[in-house]
């Protein structure tokens, strides 16, 4: 299915925050999406709460395991075009990814990335850009400072020619980013913050 986008969303122990996650996804104005959420958790909590959206929702999909490497089981059964990381205490606003897909797609860029808020940390992006050179995509990231996977819309197709996987399952991490960042077409700057934390 054409531009079809895959939502990831690793499960971590907050119930507090799962119902709030999941309804910022289903409820997007971009409706081609599947949402994959990875269970190793074995919380009852957890899996009440997403077992009661998966009935409404048939674009959910529960993966259940004992693996500790969730992320990359996630890589390799999404289906998705392009594909989103989001932490399961995380929301989104509700034009996320039609914003993101339109400006990856219209600038044929590989990344999309956004603006977020968290308790420490506040991003902004002002207005809307592309980044094509190492030094333009590394200066605009800020991947430095902020090695958040969830900023991130990133075309499949750009992890599969380059074998990219993941170094470990936290949000965060670094490698990963620098070899997506580095062959990356271009990157498209989304203006606005449009990604929150749970806790911000």
């Amino acid at each position: 299915m054409k531009n079809l986008i895959t939502v990831v969303i690793p499960l971590f122990k907050v119930e507090n925050c799962l119902s709030k996650c999941l309804k910022s996804i289903i409820n997007q104005t971009y409706k081609n999406i599947e949402i994959i959420i990875i269970d190793n958790t074995n919380d009852k909590s957890l899996k009440e709460i997403y077992t009661k959206f998966a009935k409404i929702d048939n674009r959910i999909k529960i993966i259940t395991t004992k693996s500790k490497n969730i992320n990359n089981i996630a890589l390799s059964t999404s289906h998705g075009d392009f594909i989103h990381f989001i932490s399961s205490c995380d929301y989104i606003s509700p034009s996320y990814y039609e914003k993101m897909l339109s400006s990856a797609l219209s600038n044929n860029s590989d990344i999309a990335i956004s603006g977020f808020k968290t308790k420490n940390y506040n991003l902004y992006y002002s207005s809307k850009g592309i980044c094509k050179t190492v030094k333009e995509k590394v200066s605009a990231t800020q991947i430095y400072k902020y090695d958040f996977i969830f900023r991130y819309l990133i075309r499949k197709e750009l992890l599969n020619n380059h074998k990219i996987k993941f170094n470990t399952n936290s949000m965060q991490d670094m490698v990963f980013l620098m070899q997506v960042i580095f062959f990356a077409n271009n990157i498209s700057i989304v203006p606005r913050i449009t990604y929150f934390t749970g806790l911000s």
